[in-house]
């Protein structure tokens, strides 16, 4: 079993252009709507920290791989 990274950190950045397009079409939306009544901004504010949750996993999880790399690199140099 291999783990192909590239693979791996370009899903995570579709996912993360893709949802990052919904969530500005459900803004987009709402305003053009005129009239925000507080359910749709707490649902608004609920999809723009599911959003914000992926990008901090993808930047942890890229930031780990950089890490244990960099170590990899200076235990062997």
């Amino acid at each position: 079993m291999s783990l192909d990274i590239n693979t791996m950190f370009s899903q995570n950045l579709g996912k993360i252009e893709d949802a990052g397009a919904t969530l500005q079409k459900k803004m987009q939306d709402t305003l053009k709507q005129g009239k925000i009544n507080p359910q749709k901004m707490l649902a608004l504010q609920f999809e723009m920290g599911q959003y914000n949750n992926l990008v901090q996993a993808t930047s942890t999880m890229t930031k780990s791989i950089t890490d244990t790399a960099k170590s990899v690199i200076q235990r062997t140099g």
